[in-house]
């Protein structure tokens, strides 16, 4: 289904879910997008992960797995969000056996909900996490596979905040408008679902000359609307200025060329998460960090391959060397 189709017949709706998660989710979320949920709570524990990051990474000199990163930060976030702790531990061997089990599991399962395999995961469902992965770690990937642009936004962030310390804050981020273009751009060439949710024709219809017989399953297709060659100029270049010039443009369904979280009163749950917590996330990782690929690997070079599983990911894991700024180790 094409995003030419502005409006989708009303025999079309969501299929229904078997799974209660959904509902805890847009709970958590809800509470993510809400004034309870401030900068101050996100620093606190960004800063806490960020001293794990340099400890592990011994300032430079030992490469870090940005996505094993990120998924920690953004499961104990939630976990802090439900419980007031951290569920998981960077340094541990448990953490990172539950890494690796949550990502098997979620690559062996092809189901939208990982949590129906993992009944311990029910009231904290990895999948939401693992998006924030994705997409958090393919932003990395792209900024270091084009250096310019990460000089780019890295002086928009340092100009912007200075070199004195200060922490990102939520009310920074309209004044970046720089960042706000990166992660549109990549939520346009990496969605983190590349099909939406399926859908499901409640009678039957026609579309596009095509009949659509009742109880029809419908998928469409976010990851090939964000490179239609009809919409989009050089669809499979990495450019974050095609949306300095579309500014008005927004990934919370107004804009069918532009849905990587779907549309409508039933799109992803996740959209409050990423309006908040994406741009806080990249904007301060990049602002507290230098960075820069691990093993030699030239820009150029970087393996930019797609794994296909429940969320796109990376083929090969991104390893990159994170050195902190001198104001942030103090």
């Amino acid at each position: 289904m094409g995003h030419n189709d502005r409006v989708m017949p009303p025999a079309i709706g969501r299929a229904r879910s078997t799974s209660t998660w959904t509902n805890m989710v847009a709970g958590v979320f809800c509470q993510v997008g809400s004034s309870t949920w401030t900068h101050h709570d996100f620093m606190a524990r960004f800063n806490k992960h960020c001293g794990h990051l340099i400890q592990r990474g011994a300032n430079g000199s030992n490469p870090i797995d940005v996505g094993r990163f990120v998924f920690y930060m953004a499961f104990n976030l939630i976990g802090n969000l439900m419980f007031s702790k951290d569920l998981l531990d960077y340094k541990s061997e448990k953490g990172a056996k539950f890494f690796y089990h949550v990502g098997k599991v979620m690559k062996l399962a092809g189901k939208s909900n990982v949590a129906d395999f993992l009944p311990v995961l029910k009231r904290v469902d990895p999948q939401g996490t693992d998006t924030t992965t994705s997409t958090i770690e393919w932003a990395m990937a792209e900024l270091l596979h084009n250096p310019r642009t990460l000089k780019t936004v890295q002086a928009e962030l340092r100009n912007h905040l200075g070199y004195h310390g200060r922490g990102l804050e939520e009310k920074d981020i309209e004044n970046l408008p720089y960042l706000k273009a990166i992660i549109k751009e990549i939520l346009r060439l990496h969605p983190p679902l590349p099909f939406l949710v399926p859908h499901m024709a409640m009678d039957s219809c026609k579309m596009l000359g095509y009949h659509i017989p009742k109880e029809t399953q419908v998928l469409v297709n976010v990851w090939a609307i964000g490179r239609d060659p009809k919409t989009w100029e050089n669809p499979s270049e990495f450019k974050p200025e095609r949306f300095l010039e579309l500014n008005t443009m927004d990934y919370k369904g107004h804009h069918f060329e532009f849905i990587p979280f779907g549309s409508g009163r039933r799109m992803c749950p996740a959209v409050p998460l990423v309006s908040r917590l994406l741009p806080m996330a990249l904007g301060s990782l990049l602002h507290c960090f230098d960075w820069s690929l691990a093993d030699g690997v030239k820009p150029e070079d970087l393996d930019m391959s797609e794994r296909m599983r429940i969320t796109l990911r990376k083929s090969v894991p991104l390893k990159a060397l994170a050195i902190p700024c001198i104001d942030f180790r103090h």
